[in-house]
C-alpha cells in the first residue's frame, strides 16, 4: 500500500512537467494515478471483485473519471483565462468539446458492448471444469494417441485423487513362542477424495502380506497368519469393497480392493489381520496414501515385558517397555509420503524374552507332576471375527541380522 501512494505522488510530479504539452497523455496519466490510489487504499481484491460483479459499471466510471479529469485540466489551462484571470471559454470550444465528447464515448460504447458480448456469449472453458481425462490430456498433450499410456497416466492420478486424512493403527503383541511373536493388526483410516468434479471407482486399494523365510519354515504345513477382513466403505454404502476371511499360507499374500468416493467425500477402510513374525525382526511402516496424520497404539498381551524404540523421519525415536497390560500411543505423525515416510518398531530386549521363554519351558516341564510348583501360561481369548479397525498402510519387517527376504505386509 506505501509502495502505491509513493507511485502516486511520483507519478503527480510527473504530470506536473508534462501538463503543458499533452491534455490527453496528462487524463490517461491522471486517471491511472486516481485508479491506483483507489487500489491502495480499499485494496485490490476487493476492487477486483466488484469489477468481475458489475463490469458495465467499472468500463463506465473510468469512462466518467478520464472525461472529468480531462475536462478538469482543459479549464485549467492558461488559454481559458483572459488578462483579468476571468475563465472565457475560446471560440468553438463547446462545438469543439462536444465532437470530441461524442467520439469517446462511441469509441468507448464499441469497446464496452464488445466486451460484453464475448463475456456473455464467446466463454472459454475453465481448465477446473475439464472432465479427468481432459485434464491429463491437458498436462500431457503428447499422449492423447497412445491408450496404454493413457490408462496407466490415469491409474496413477485416480491413486494421487485419494488422501487418507487420519489413521489409528493398533498393534498387539499376543503370545511369545520360542523366537516368534503373534501379532494382531488393527488399522482404521479415514480416505477422501480431494478431486473436485471426478468420482474415484477403481481398484486402487492393496494388501500384501509377505513374511519371512523363518516363519515360513516354523509354519511350514500350516498357516502363519490370518485376514479376519478388509472393508472399504465410501460415500455410498451400497457400492462397500471387502475382502473376506482367508488363512495367510505360502510363501505370500495379497489382494486388492475397490475405492469409491464421489469428488470431494470421505470413506472409511478398516482392515484386521494377524501374522506370526521373527521377533527380532524390525517392523516398518509406510503408508499406500499421502497421509495427514497417522497414529499408532501398541499394547502388550503377553506375558513379558517387551521394550521398544519407535524412529521415523518425521518424529523424534522413541524408547520405552512396555509390562504385560499396559499400552503406549504415539504422537502424531504428519503428513507422510508414501514410499519416502517410514516408522519403524523394534524390541531391542529379544534376547532376554528367548532366555524368559526357555526358563519358563523348563519350569513347566520339570513340575508338571507337582501342582502347586507348576507354572500355568494363560492364553488371551481369541480376538472375535467383528473387532474392526482402518487404514491402509504398508509394513515392511527387515531382519538385520540376516540377509535375504523378511517379513513384510503391506
Amino acid at each position: 500500500m506505501i509502495k502505491n501512494i509513493i507511485l502516486c505522488i511520483f507519478g503527480c510530479i510527473i504530470t506536473a512537467f508534462t501538463f503543458f504539452y499533452s491534455t490527453i497523455a496528462l487524463g490517461v496519466i491522471v486517471s491511472i494515478l486516481v485508479v491506483t490510489l483507489f487500489l491502495s487504499l480499499w485494496g485490490q481484491d476487493a476492487i477486483v471483485t466488484k469489477v468481475k460483479q458489475y463490469p458495465i459499471s467499472a468500463i463506465i466510471s473510468v469512462i466518467a473519471l478520464y472525461t472529468t479529469v480531462i475536462v478538469l485540466i482543459a479549464i485549467s489551462h492558461e488559454d481559458f483565462y483572459n488578462d483579468s484571470k476571468t475563465l472565457t471559454l475560446p471560440d468553438g470550444f463547446i462545438a469543439s468539446f462536444y465532437a470530441s465528447a461524442f467520439q469517446d464515448l462511441i469509441f468507448y460504447l464499441l469497446i464496452t458492448l464488445t466486451t460484453a458480448f464475448v463475456i456473455k456469449y464467446i466463454k472459454v472453458k475453465d481448465p477446473l471444469d475439464y472432465n479427468f481425462i481432459e485434464k491429463i490430456l491437458h498436462m500431457f498433450p503428447l499422449i492423447k494417441d497412445d491408450e496404454i499410456q493413457k490408462d496407466y497416466i490415469t491409474h496413477k492420478m485416480n491413486i494421487l485423487s485419494c488422501e487418507i486424512i487420519q489413521t489409528e493403527k493398533t498393534i498387539v503383541y499376543q503370545e511369545c513362542d520360542e523366537e516368534f511373536l503373534k501379532i494382531l493388526t488393527n488399522t482404521n483410516s479415514i480416505y477422501r477424495n480431494i478431486h473436485h468434479n471426478y468420482n474415484v471407482t477403481e481398484k486402487i486399494g492393496s494388501l500384501g502380506v509377505a513374511p519371512d523365510a523363518s516363519v515360513i519354515e516354523k509354519f511350514k504345513g500350516s498357516h502363519w497368519g490370518e485376514l479376519h477382513h478388509v472393508t472399504f466403505v465410501g460415500n455410498d454404502p451400497s457400492k462397500t469393497s471387502e475382502i473376506p476371511y482367508k488363512k495367510f499360507t505360502g510363501k505370500s499374500y495379497s489382494d486388492e480392493y475397490y475405492i469409491n468416493l464421489k469428488a470431494g467425500k470421505q470413506g472409511r477402510l478398516t482392515t484386521n489381520y494377524w501374522f506370526w513374525m521373527d521377533m527380532k525382526n524390525e517392523g516398518r511402516t509406510t503408508p499406500s496414501f499421502f497421509t495427514k496424520e497417522y497414529i499408532i497404539f501398541l499394547k502388550n498381551e503377553t506375558q513379558c515385558t517387551l521394550e521398544f524404540v519407535v524412529k521415523s523421519n518425521t518424529n523424534d525415536d522413541v524408547t520405552f517397555s512396555l509390562k504385560p497390560g499396559e499400552d503406549w500411543k504415539s504422537k502424531p505423525f504428519k503428513d507422510l509420503v508414501p514410499d519416502k515416510d517410514e516408522i519403524s518398531i523394534k524390541i531391542t530386549n529379544t534376547d532376554e524374552l528367548k532366555k524368559a521363554h526357555k526358563c519358563a519351558s523348563a519350569k513347566t516341564d520339570t513340575d508338571k507332576n507337582d501342582p502347586a510348583g507348576t507354572e500355568t501360561i494363560v492364553e488371551n481369548p481369541p480376538v472375535p471375527d467383528n473387532v474392526t479397525v482402518e487404514v491402509d498402510t504398508t509394513i515392511k519387517i527387515n531382519d538385520d541380522s540376516k540377509g535375504g527376504t523378511n517379513p513384510k505386509t503391506k
